[in-house]
């Protein structure tokens, strides 16, 4: 590795500086690169934080919404179920009222067979 040498010399404002002048000025511009950079860095930051915030926003509505389809789901199938126990609970009641119609139906059958009986009774004792 060379050893450099320490050159004593005097800016334009008489300021005292141990590196030679092309040394300083490109310490100085790289320093000046190095503020751009960073600038640039934060500006990076912010507009990587902002899109991560609206990215974030809008993955909180997506959750949202994806929970609301989920219960709406999740109320149709229990709705579906509903309405098939209702369909059910009806059916078995058509099939006791018809059983009764059914049950009455031959009730009033024999009732009118035995009121034609005892007329033909009543009739044959009048006609005596």
């Amino acid at each position: 590795m060379a050893k450099k040498e320490l050159v004593v010399s005097f800016d334009e404002l008489n300021r005292v500086r141990l590196l030679n002048p092309k040394d300083f000025k490109d310490t100085e511009t790289l320093a000046e690169e190095c503020g751009h950079f960073v600038e640039k860095i934060s500006t990076f930051t912010k507009t990587t934080q902002s899109l991560v915030d609206v990215l974030k926003a809008q993955s909180e509505k997506i959750e949202r919404e994806k929970l609301l389809a989920i219960g709406q789901w999740n109320r149709i199938q229990s709705e579906t179920e509903l309405r098939k126990r209702r369909q059910q609970e009806l059916q078995y009641l058509i099939a006791q009222k018809q059983a009764e119609l059914q049950r009455l139906s031959d009730h009033h059958q024999s009732l009118v067979k035995v009121e034609a009986e005892q007329k033909a009774q009543i009739e044959k004792l009048a006609k005596q």
